[in-house]
């Protein structure tokens, strides 16, 4: 369980099981899906001393490379969406989660993707326009 206080891994995982429930998904049960989080969360721990969400911009332009079709997905959401410099960063973070969520070693596209579709939900839960 205290695995799943760390703020970004807890986000990805509250909307998961509200995405489930509306769904109404048979997948994997809490324990599988809290493992699966403290497993990821390790990983942070593990690859920078700390969780994703207190990665620094320079950080995260080392852990997480960008390709051109990834930095063109970005910038049409910078345009499309008026994502911010702080909601760039943070749609980053999220992905990166996401990738350690799979155990994967770079995000790559869906991550990012998936990742800009809860972006909308966490801002307005934290009360960020971005």
């Amino acid at each position: 369980r205290d695995c799943l206080l760390s703020r970004g891994l807890g986000d990805v995982y509250k909307r998961q099981q509200l995405l489930d429930q509306e769904r109404k998904i048979d997948g994997d049960s809490n324990q599988t899906i809290q493992a699966r989080v403290c497993k990821a969360r390790n990983i942070q721990l593990e690859r920078q001393g700390k969780i994703n969400t207190h990665l620094t911009s320079q950080e995260l332009n080392q852990i997480c490379p960008l390709n051109k079709e990834l930095k063109a997905l970005l910038d049409q959401a910078i345009d499309r969406f008026g994502l911010s410099t702080r909601g760039f960063y943070r749609v980053l973070k999220v992905a990166r989660s996401l990738a350690d969520l799979a155990g994967m070693e770079h995000p790559k596209l869906p991550q990012h993707q998936e990742a800009l579709s809860y972006r909308s939900t966490i801002d307005k839960r934290v009360g960020i326009n971005s």
